[in-house]
């Protein structure tokens, strides 16, 4: 299991490196190759019903509403039902939740050395996308983002659990340095819902942590802001580059993501219940229906997306889902406080991070990947204590 899970989140951060080659149409080979694996490794059972219940209403969307060929409706499906089944809590076994925390806990400890070459790229007067935006050693600004907020939970996670076990000072310093790294990437990176997410998750994971503690979590709190306020002409440089996003937005009297969210809403409303087709937009908008000519569509936000194509039957199903495992995620505190909090932070991060980002059914897409992979964990590991165990552990390194 360790194996095949650490090639699998090796090959979903290359393939995200810019300064490492692409696997291309091989990465869906291994992905294949890995759940067939997984299919004959062990009896599998089914996890949440809801997923199955999502499926077929993506399906029938598809037939219902006649989708164009030129969206590739039914191929995206096929990869969309190949990386949840992989990881997603649609199918479950100790085997793959052994192959799920391995990948997650791979894909946390790769983005560790991401960011520090990002930094030393950033040192060396690269990893400025279109000198802009930073990217880092990332493909894409827009990847840097969300990779320095899980690179911040991570952290604090290890900040964290060195607290609890009284560890020597190096290690709390290494991850202290690494933390600041990742918020250097993620405020150079621009991208203002990844920076909202992260902030607003690390308030969580201490709240969820510290929920029996509340004077203790008011310390914390008092005194990280004491540390940002008396810092504030040090780090406050480095958010030039949201600043400039802001700025650009508002001269041009433009946000695109307004416009996007508006017709994701028409779009629900001229179909409510079935949606208007998975993997597809209004041909026939004016503003908000941003497509390529291979059948790549650009939505907005993933919430609008599953309400839009999925209309309310797939919403409430996706939705659902979420609850459920935020549920089980919840019930973990009396057992593995640490690790419940993190796990928190980490579906508290993708909530938001999806209100503006429209990714969720983009089976190819390494964002996508990340948030199924979560909900899969986290399932698998909250109906077994031994499994949580091994997570944490996992996670300690």
């Amino acid at each position: 299991m360790e194996k095949v899970g650490m090639l699998i989140g090796f090959l979903l951060v290359e393939n995200n490196i810019a300064l490492l080659p692409n696997v291309g149409s091989l990465y869906y080979a291994f992905m294949l190759s890995a759940l067939l694996y997984m299919l004959l490794k062990e009896r599998i059972s089914f996890g949440i019903f809801a997923m199955l219940g999502l499926y077929v209403t993506c399906l029938l969307s598809i037939w219902i509403n006649d989708v164009p060929a030129f969206f590739q409706p039914y191929p995206r499906f096929f990869t969309f039902l190949m990386i949840t089944l992989l990881v997603s809590p649609a199918i479950n076994n100790d085997a793959l939740t052994r192959f799920r925390t391995q990948v997650f806990v791979t894909i946390l400890w790769l983005l560790k050395y991401v960011i520090i070459a990002s930094v030393i790229y950033a040192l060396m007067g690269g990893g400025y996308h279109r000198f802009v935006y930073f990217q880092g050693v990332t493909n894409h600004s827009m990847m840097m983002g969300p990779f320095a907020a899980l690179c911040s939970l991570f952290c604090v996670y290890r900040l964290l659990a060195n607290s609890c076990n009284k560890q020597d000072k190096k290690e709390k310093i290494h991850y202290g340095v690494i933390l600041l790294f990742a918020l250097f990437c993620l405020l150079q990176a621009a991208s203002r819902t990844a920076f909202l997410g992260t902030l607003a998750s690390i308030a969580v994971f201490l709240a969820v942590y510290y929920r029996d503690q509340l004077g203790k979590y008011l310390k914390i709190v008092v005194a990280i802001c004491v540390v940002l306020a008396l810092s504030f002409p040090i780090w406050s440089r480095y958010m030039d580059r949201l600043e400039m996003k802001n700025q650009g937005s508002t001269e041009l009297n433009i946000n695109s993501r307004e416009v996007h969210w508006m017709q994701r809403l028409n779009e629900f409303q001229s179909s409510p219940f079935w949606g208007i087709g998975f993997a597809s937009v209004s041909m026939s908008a004016n503003e908000g229906s941003t497509f390529s000519l291979d059948g790549k569509v650009e939505s907005g936000s993933s919430w609008l997306s599953v309400l839009s194509m999925t209309g309310l039957f797939g919403f409430l199903g996706f939705l659902s889902i979420f609850l459920i495992v935020l549920k089980r995620a919840w019930r973990m505190w009396y057992d593995t406080p640490l690790l419940s909090g993190f796990l928190i932070a980490m579906l508290c991060f993708w909530a938001l991070h999806m209100m503006a980002e429209g990714y969720i059914f983009a089976g190819g897409n390494s964002l996508a990947f990340c948030v199924w992979l979560t909900l899969g964990v986290i399932y698998g590991v909250t109906g077994n204590k031994d499994l949580a165990y091994e997570l944490q552990q996992k996670l300690a390194g």
